[in-house]
């Protein structure tokens, strides 16, 4: 019993230390277009109860993958009929025309993206993945009820030059 315990706090600890990288890397997801202007509140909703239900980070990984998957080529079949691209098949803002939302998202996902590099062995990766989309949800669900982007200019967060993605 001691050991778990001491493995908990080991892992809170290890995630509590990758907290201002995930809210940066949050940031940084959102701000290329995971908005409620291309993303509909429906399928982040989706999204993230895929995430947070996987009871391990591989069934996460897989979920994510699948899902998005299979709507970026519904998203594509309805783009080859009205001529217009929409929702996950948008090209970040800071992407090619080649690279979408719906690929950029699982691509972040699946490699860790939105960690540090070489994080802490003790480190649960599925909580935090699921931090990161917590916190990705939270710039989102802001947005669309407050009808402005989240005021976080002010926080100490890492800036862009002491990033170590």
């Amino acid at each position: 019993m001691k050991y778990r315990l001491q493995e908990t706090l080991q892992s809170d600890l290890a995630l509590a230390a990758q907290e201002d990288h995930i809210i940066f890397r949050a940031r940084k997801l959102y701000q290329m277009g995971f908005t409620p202007q291309h993303i509909s509140s429906s399928q982040m909703a989706a999204l993230g109860e895929l995430i947070r239900t996987a009871s391990n980070l591989e069934e996460a990984h897989q979920r994510v993958e699948v899902w998005l998957k299979h709507q970026i080529d519904k998203l594509q079949a309805k783009a080859e009929r009205s001529g217009k691209r929409t929702s996950w098949l948008l090209a970040p803002k800071t992407g090619t025309e080649e690279e979408t939302l719906g690929h950029t998202l699982i691509q972040w996902i699946v490699e860790n993206t939105y960690l540090q590099k070489a994080p802490s062995e003790d480190l649960d990766r599925l909580a935090a993945l699921q931090r990161f989309w917590d916190r990705l949800h939270t710039l989102y669900r802001y947005e669309k009820s407050m009808h402005e982007e989240m005021p976080l200019a002010n926080l100490k967060l890492l800036n862009e030059g002491g990033e170590d993605s």
